[in-house]
């Protein structure tokens, strides 16, 4: 019976046998057919961001690269049906850039990219087009800078910053030759507004280039990230600043004022060096104003004079200015009224007369107390003693109420001395009224 079922089967399988092939692909062309035109193959657009790989292998050739960020996404054209394409979205796709495949042309360097789907990977078809991601690459520098700690901020008062320390305070900084080699110095800089005591802060470093501008470090890498700044704050107080000079000023000269700028100074250290110390005293042999005809003024450094353990609180106050001042001594001379004149030892019986209304004297000082002189401050007087009646030249003696004033010559007068009989009866002879104007043309009377 099975027997008979099978040849049956083959009979109906080989009968007519060529017509069911043909049968059979026109049924399959027909399906296509209609496949097409219920869900059509289309194209569209779609964009991924570039994903690098193996970017280790530029650090290994010493090469450092960077891609410009219109560089970091590529659109690119997808086919597949429309039942597929209308799921697809740009997160459907990635785009990788092997470094280990970058290439160099006239134009630069390049990588080429893999677009791949990460759904309906078997449905979608891309163009076969290679495309590329352009790189920006440059010699890779390493370099290592010693940290410096700074403050920045101002302590509590009567505080200041003491001695700063950074740990570590090596760096090392990794990146493009020419973003290296702007480096000169890195800072950890560590706020100390309002501080009254030790401090310690962590804080990042910052470059900065030869012209004290920070360097954009961005594109670097560090070892390390954070560096640890302890700050010691110390006590302050000020303390005067003492000066002394040797030689003598010029002839016709003298020194006069000593003027220092500043007169005090701001020292920081511990309370038992702060209460040893009392002041700067700056060597005499410093400032030497031997013949000297003009000011003498001298910048000096206090640094190496200060008193044992402080030291400056602001290390930009070190330069002390000195000033010494010297001034020329002038002479002057004045007509001093014969009036000022004391006659010293007028012998009894005789009356002095002066030949002229006023004396001439010469006086010295500086310059600049001469202009305050007045001949109020004068004191003068002749002595008669031994002198006889009779026509005489006597000098005068010259005093002054202030030391800084001296008579170089005090001069001469001339008087006559007179019997006071002689002058009754020279009055009784010729009046009164004549006798007063005899006395007007030869002068003073005493």
């Amino acid at each position: 019976m099975l027997k008979k079922t099978m040849k049956k089967l083959i009979k109906i399988l080989t009968n007519n046998f060529i017509l069911k092939i043909v049968a059979l692909m026109s049924a399959i062309a027909l399906w296509i057919v209609v496949m097409n035109v219920d869900d059509p193959t289309q194209s569209g657009y779609f964009t991924a961001t570039v994903n690098i790989e193996n970017a280790g292998y530029m650090a290994e050739q010493g090469k450092y690269f960077e891609i410009p960020d219109t560089s970091m996404t590529v659109r690119f054209k997808v086919t597949a049906i429309r039942s597929v394409m209308k799921n697809l979205s740009n997160s459907d796709f990635k785009a990788v850039a092997d470094m280990e495949e970058i290439e160099q042309t006239e134009d630069g360097y390049r990588v080429p990219l893999t677009i791949t789907a990460t759904r309906y990977a078997t449905a979608v078809k891309f163009g076969n087009a290679v495309q590329y991601v352009y790189v920006n690459v440059e010699n890779l520098a390493t370099k290592q800078f010693t940290i410096k700690a700074v403050s920045s901020g101002e302590p509590a008062e009567n505080c200041a910053v003491g001695d700063l320390d950074a740990s570590p305070n090596v760096l090392k900084v990794s990146g493009p030759e020419s973003v290296v080699n702007q480096v000169e110095t890195v800072q950890a800089t560590v706020n100390v507004t309002g501080a009254s005591a030790n401090l310690t802060d962590s804080v990042a470093p910052v470059l900065y280039d030869t012209d004290g501008n920070p360097v954009d470090s961005s594109r670097l890498t560090f070892n390390i990230n954070s560096i640890t700044v302890s700050v010691k704050i110390l006590d302050v107080r000020s303390i005067p600043v003492e000066v002394s000079v040797t030689g003598d000023a010029g002839e016709g000269y003298a020194y006069t004022q000593l003027l220092v700028d500043p007169e005090k100074v701001r020292i920081k250290g511990s309370a038992a060096a702060l209460n040893a110390a009392d002041k700067v005293v700056i060597p005499s042999d410093l400032i030497n104003i031997s013949g000297t005809t003009e000011n003498v003024v001298r910048m000096i450094d206090i640094t190496g004079y200060l008193p044992a353990g402080v030291e400056l609180a602001d290390a930009n106050e070190r330069n002390v200015e000195i000033t010494v001042v010297i001034e020329p001594y002038v002479t002057n001379t004045y007509e001093v009224p014969v009036s000022r004149i004391t006659a010293e030892n007028v012998p009894d019986g005789y009356q002095l007369t002066f030949s002229d209304d006023t004396v001439s004297v010469d006086v010295t000082g500086l310059e600049s107390d001469m202009d305050a002189f007045t001949i109020e401050t004068l004191t003068a007087a002749i002595d008669l003693s031994g002198v006889g009646e009779g026509v005489h030249q006597l000098s005068v003696n010259w005093q002054t109420e202030s030391e800084a004033y001296t008579v170089n010559s005090g001069g001469t007068v001339q008087i006559e001395l007179k019997r006071e009989q002689q002058t009754e009866e020279n009055d009784a002879q010729t009046g009164t009224d004549q006798n007063s104007n005899n006395a007007e043309e030869t002068g003073n009377t005493i």
